[in-house]
């Protein structure tokens, strides 16, 4: 495997730095942490694609396929799409009557 030398936390760094983005805090990237019914989950990376106006999540495994991780994945984007997405809205359309004014 590819990146089996690799700590996942190694990988996610270097993905942002070759994607330069800084959203560095004390040094370490962060992860999105979401709650689901008071349980913490971390989305490994995160971002939104502004062209297609969409959220990508990228969930980094280092071992061979399960699939659990679908699950995982899935629930993740189920999530977002209940909670993020109402946000990017609202900051779309605040965005769009600030620039008509």
């Amino acid at each position: 495997m590819f990146y089996s030398s690799y700590k996942e936390y190694q990988v996610r760094k270097k993905v942002y730095k070759y994607k330069r983005i800084t959203k560095e805090r004390n040094g370490k990237h962060k992860k999105k942490r979401i709650t689901i019914d008071g349980e913490d989950y971390y989305i490994n990376l995160l971002f939104y694609h502004r062209k297609m106006k969409r959220l990508v999540v990228i969930e980094l495994k280092l071992d061979k396929f399960r699939p659990e991780y679908k699950g995982q994945v899935e629930l993740y984007l189920k999530w977002l799409d209940k909670y993020e997405k109402a946000k990017i809205q609202l900051e779309q359309r605040k965005n769009i009557e600030e620039d008509s004014d």
